[in-house]
């Protein structure tokens, strides 16, 4: 139906206090949903606010609560130690 594989949902949710936060997750989620694609909540920063996301059933989370900013090198060490190894496609995207 329509081209896209994943929606951002803006960090100035995570701000909201509690209950409208809550309000207003829950109303993206219903209007989302049923577009399919994967929803990305962005701005998760405590357990709170991925306790919030998590019941809202958002599949992924972007935030400092998950990591840090570090540089790829760094990524990468970090990847290797737990197991991952990541190959490049043709175009030069991790795969």
């Amino acid at each position: 139906m329509f081209g896209f594989e994943q929606i951002k949902i803006d960090r100035h949710i995570m701000t909201l206090e509690e209950d409208e936060r809550r309000q207003r997750l829950t109303a993206v989620v219903s209007a989302v949903r049923p577009l399919g694609g994967a929803m990305v909540a962005q701005g998760v920063e405590s357990a709170n606010n991925h306790a919030v996301v998590s019941q809202a059933e958002i599949e992924l989370v972007r935030g400092f609560f998950c990591g840090r900013t570090m540089p790829l090198s760094l990524l990468l060490t970090c990847l290797e130690a737990a197991g991952v190894s990541l190959r490049m496609r043709k175009k030069g995207r991790w795969k």
